[in-house]
């Protein structure tokens, strides 16, 4: 049985259908990721929010994850951020993303662990704007290291 695309909204900032496969399927890879998400921006754009990010520095934490992923090509791509500061732990994706948006000179990717305060304090110094998509999604690993995903996913949030 199919799903049926539920709306996701980001801090107003971008609209997306969602149309989720199987769970299990995803990819790591961003390009292969497609098969299992479809992604389709919204062809109504408020004009604030295009004004409001146009020529500011952009940190989004969780670079790497899904959402991360999707709103650091969507700042790069459709809108004119002076900057956009990927963060992540995750070092080979990192990697990933410096060769995928290698052509665009105001994006820069480091490793850094939300659990980190001073690491994290360090990487967003004059930071405008915080998108802050970082989290341990899967239920299951979370039952399994409930110290880490607290960690993560609510001391992390404070450190943000």
């Amino acid at each position: 049985m199919r799903r049926r695309p539920a709306r996701l909204a980001l801090s107003g900032v971008i609209r997306y259908n969602l149309g989720v496969g199987r769970p299990g399927n995803f990819t790591r890879k961003a390009q292969s990721m497609n098969k299992h998400i479809a992604v389709t921006p919204s062809t109504t754009l408020d004009a604030k929010t295009a004004d409001h990010l146009r020529g500011k520095r952009i940190v989004v934490t969780g670079a790497c994850g899904t959402i991360g992923q999707e709103l650091v090509a969507q700042l790069l791509n459709r809108f004119e951020p002076e900057l956009v500061v990927g963060l992540d732990n995750n070092e080979s994706e990192l990697a990933y993303l410096h060769e995928l948006h290698r052509t665009h000179k105001n994006a820069r990717f480091f490793l850094c662990d939300m659990r980190d305060q001073s690491a994290l304090l360090r990487e967003v110094r004059q930071t405008q704007i915080i998108f802050h998509a970082a989290a341990y999604k899967h239920v299951y690993i979370c039952e399994r290291s409930p110290m880490e995903a607290i960690q993560t996913n609510i001391l992390g949030v404070q450190n943000v």
